[in-house]
């Protein structure tokens, strides 16, 4: 395709021959050798023009400066801005159309789309009936969207408009501007070098340089022009130079004016050739002239040699000397011909949330929230951003390229859960993303080529196992074993009196000897046996003792109880120790009864 696009620039220059007043220093846009490695563009496929923003055309000068004021024949620019609202792939194109009415395309022009950082993103055309297309190329994918503005030129053929009036320029079928077009100054207001694309197709002769030298008003003696080629993509082809200069009336002529333009005749009859001392060298030419006479012009167009081609800017400077004159030196203009192109890439960023919920699962899915500092060309603000677990969160502005992004995550979400602090909020360390420190802060630079993601990961702890409420009321302390035999339980019933363990001794009656008192004391019960009770509810009166009737000795041991110890017993104190008490009372107390009886 690069070999196509070649011959078509060359076959439509071949025929140009282009001398246009008030340009200066030429700019070239060639694929010969271009300024940054141009990418393979792909033969258009799609067209995305109706999903695209492109402006109206605006009137510029070569530059493209925005400008409604020219000098007739002038260059002049169509700049056209343009935006994609999404991604591009290879092979997508958009296009547009000028019109040609007010000024014509120079020449058919192939033309290059670069970015800010001199990458060929795309490849343009323009074609001489005023149609632009430009096609992306693989370059172009990386970037979110892209703004850019094509500028391709023309030759104003508008003629001059009166004085102090304006005249429509035609930008497309429907728009138009008001314009002022007025004559070229003169070069006898002034020194003046002019410059302009001649020939591609003779590489002798790819550059014009014209030189005009006024006589003034006394005309000068001794005119001296020195012509360097310090530009060193291109040089003089002296053997091609010299005799043009010597023999050819369109390189060296003396003309009466210059208002109606260069086109006028020789009035020296060749003289000014003949008497031309001419120096020449690759990098330097030397014209020496006796003089230039009082109103004359001398005019002078020299030829640069281009062993290739090549985009840039080409320059010239001039230095011409003459008695009793200060030296002037005189440089083209910048001018572009043909078309010229570019494009600032913006971009977004990511942010992906994974979460480690395994050991407390999540009860809700809230919003992690995250805290986005954008510093950049015309970008300087803060703002919180959320994304939800699992999924990634792509920035909704497209920003531009360089554009610094700090994020760090704010305060984990209550989800009833415990997080590991740790480890949460912590970045992975990934392409295009530098971690602070405690790898919580990440920071990342808006590339034109590709969309950074900075991931970060929250992780959960297992919920602690829950203790026991403590109780309100005091609780009941539990029995300490006594190691000591357990107090007997009182009995509920009234105890009875424990007997004397003597026999009392009956008051003595008036009628009745009082018996001797024994001296043998009444054994008491034995606590291994319980007696058995009398059945009688009266106690008889034993005798009273005498020698012939001695009181009887119990015996030492009871009878053995006919029936076991009942449980009561048991619990409480021995049942026989209190049955022989009572025995005992009941029979003392039948003893006083009878003796009363007697008595009375």
């Amino acid at each position: 395709m690069s070999n196509l696009r070649t011959k078509r620039a060359v076959s439509a220059l071949a025929a140009l021959t282009l001398a246009v007043g008030g340009i200066g220093a030429v700019e070239v846009l060639s694929d010969h050798a271009p300024a940054a490695v141009a990418a393979s563009c792909p033969a258009p496929t799609t067209n995305i023009t109706s999903n695209m923003t492109i402006s109206d055309p605006e009137l510029t000068d070569q530059n493209g400066t925005p400008k409604t004021s020219f000098t007739v024949a002038a260059t002049v620019g169509f700049k056209v801005k343009w935006s994609t609202s999404s991604k591009v792939h290879a092979g997508e194109y958009f296009q547009y159309k000028v019109s040609t009415q007010s000024a014509k395309p120079i020449m058919p022009f192939n033309f290059d789309v670069k970015s800010s950082t001199g990458t060929v993103i795309g490849c343009g055309t323009w074609d001489q009936d005023g149609n632009v297309k430009v096609v992306f190329n693989d370059a172009a994918e990386g970037a979110a969207s892209w703004d850019g503005w094509v500028i391709t030129t023309a030759q104003l053929t508008l003629s001059k408009n009166e004085v102090g009036k304006k005249q429509p320029f035609k930008l497309t079928e429907t728009k138009s501007v008001d314009v002022d077009i007025q004559p070229g100054i003169g070069v006898g207001v002034d020194f003046r070098k002019d410059g302009w694309l001649f020939n591609v197709y003779n590489r002798n002769r790819t550059l014009a340089w014209r030189i005009t030298v006024p006589g003034g008003d006394t005309g000068l003696k001794n005119v001296s022009v020195v012509d360097n080629s310090e530009d060193t993509k291109w040089d003089f082809n002296c053997d091609d130079l010299e005799p043009l200069l010597k023999n050819n009336e369109a390189n060296l002529k003396l003309v009466d004016s210059v208002a109606n333009g260069y086109d006028g005749p020789d009035v020296s009859g060749g003289a000014i050739r003949q008497n031309a001392t001419i120096s020449c060298s690759a990098n330097k030419l030397e014209i020496k002239l006796p003089e230039v006479p009082a109103n004359k012009f001398a005019i002078i167009v020299l030829y640069g040699h281009t062993p290739e081609v090549v985009s840039g800017h080409y320059w010239n400077t001039a230095t011409i000397t003459a008695n009793d004159m200060e030296t002037r030196m005189v440089s083209a203009q910048d001018v572009v011909l043909g078309a010229d192109a570019g494009a600032a890439a913006r971009q977004v960023f990511s942010i992906a949330k994974k979460v480690d919920d395994s050991a407390a699962a999540l009860t809700e899915n809230p919003d992690f929230t995250f805290e986005v500092t954008l510093k950049g060309p015309g970008v300087d603000r803060t703002e919180t951003v959320t994304v939800k677990k699992g999924q990634t969160y792509t920035y909704p502005d497209k920003l531009p390229i360089g554009t610094k992004v700090s994020i760090k995550e704010k305060n984990l979400p209550d989800a009833s859960v415990l997080w590991d602090n740790a480890t949460s909020g912590v970045f992975d360390q990934s392409e295009g993303v530098t971690l602070g420190a405690d790898k919580k802060t990440a920071t990342l630079t808006i590339n034109p080529e590709k969309d950074y993601t900075a991931t970060v990961t929250n992780v959960t702890k297992p919920k602690p196992t829950p203790s026991p409420t403590p109780s309100t009321t005091t609780p009941t302390p539990s029995p300490t074993p006594s190691t000591t035999t357990p107090a007997p339980t009182p009995s509920t019933t009234t105890p009875v009196p424990t007997p004397s363990t003597t026999t009392p001794v009956p008051t003595p009656s008036t009628t009745t000897p009082t018996p001797a008192v024994s001296t043998t004391p009444t054994p008491s019960p034995s606590t291994s046996t319980t007696p058995s009770p009398s059945t009688s509810t009266t106690a008889s009166v034993p005798p009273a003792p005498s020698e012939s009737n001695p009181p009887a000795v119990p015996p030492s041991t009871p009878d053995k109880p006919k029936n076991p110890k009942s449980p009561l017993a048991k619990t409480g104190a021995d049942s026989g120790i209190l049955l022989g008490a009572g025995l005992a009372a009941l029979l003392a107390g039948g003893a006083a009864v009878a003796s009363r009886r007697r008595m009375g």
